[in-house]
């Protein structure tokens, strides 16, 4: 069975059951669907370009276990919503790649069940371990806005007249803090950097920029937020921009930075062919 081909349609499957679940079954936005595509890339990768030994019988068995115990735990979770989606889908992808003894893609396949229980576990102690993040956050905001309109603070409040008059009031959290999307970034850069290994150090610089840009788009998005607010006199308004543009720009901003890495990826591999082709030539 052609492993290259069963991973490109588990991958649309499994996009297919994210996109649905967002509009269908209203589950909640988040940006699991942009660790899902992380590690749909991986798994393609993988399936084309490494050869597969197989799966044994005593592996296979433990692997169907572990697939078939995160279904359970999804299912019998408080809440259902994307983290359980994705520990449910990971589960079946387990069970599914084990059937089939795809032994590459189970690694890949269950990293969004590690994802998904981390970020359960941390979620309550992020207030904490994010209010310098917060408060960086609400300061180079506050600082921009005042650029433009008359505005007040009060703890992580921005208060600011409305065009209409309206005297509106915005928090600014943890959720305003960056903290998801820079974790989604942050998760999809490890997996990158698990499957090429040994572009770390060449590649630092150009990860640093992509921290700095993810955090960038985070500001923009706040203060596009806080704009909509004052041009609009809306808290509904407010609300569906906060909700919205945040995985709408990082999406844009994911789509161009991995874009470019691709290409230029590829270009260093392209380069390194003819050095591993001439090695052998100069060892006689």
């Amino acid at each position: 069975m052609d492993m290259y081909k069963i991973a490109k349609i588990w991958f649309a499957a499994v996009m297919l059951c994210l996109i649905s679940s967002l509009v269908i079954l209203h589950v909640g936005m988040s940006y699991f669907p942009f660790v899902w595509m992380a590690v749909g890339v991986i798994v393609i990768y993988k399936a084309r370009h490494e050869k597969n030994p197989g799966l044994s019988t005593v592996l296979k068995v433990p692997c169907i276990l572990m697939g078939l115990s995160a279904c359970i735990l999804s299912v019998y979770m408080p809440s259902f919503r994307m983290p359980e989606l994705s520990i449910l889908l990971a589960g079946i992808s387990i069970i599914f790649f084990a059937l089939l003894e795809f032994r590459p893609l189970l690694l890949p396949s269950s990293i969004p069940i590690v994802v998904a229980i981390a970020s359960r576990t941390i979620r309550p102690k992020l207030a904490s371990l994010v209010a310098p993040l917060v408060d960086l956050t609400f300061n180079i905001v506050s600082t921009i806005l005042g650029l433009f309109i008359e505005i007040q603070t009060r703890g992580h409040t921005l208060i600011f007249p409305a065009r209409e008059g309206t005297i509106m009031r915005i928090g600014i959290d943890t959720s305003c803090s960056g903290m998801w999307s820079l974790g989604a970034f942050t998760i999809a850069m490890l997996l990158v950097l698990i499957t090429f290994p040994y572009i770390f150090r060449r590649w630092a610089v150009f990860f640093s920029l992509g921290f700095m840009g993810t955090y960038l788009l985070n500001i923009i998005r706040v203060t596009s937020v806080c704009l909509i607010g004052y041009y609009s006199a809306s808290y509904e308004y407010v609300k569906f921009a906060h909700t919205h543009i945040g995985w709408i720009l990082f999406t844009i901003w994911m789509i161009i930075f991995w874009y470019f890495f691709i290409i230029m990826l590829l270009k260093e591999q392209k380069a390194r062919k003819p050095e591993k082709e001439n090695a052998p030539d100069k060892e006689r």
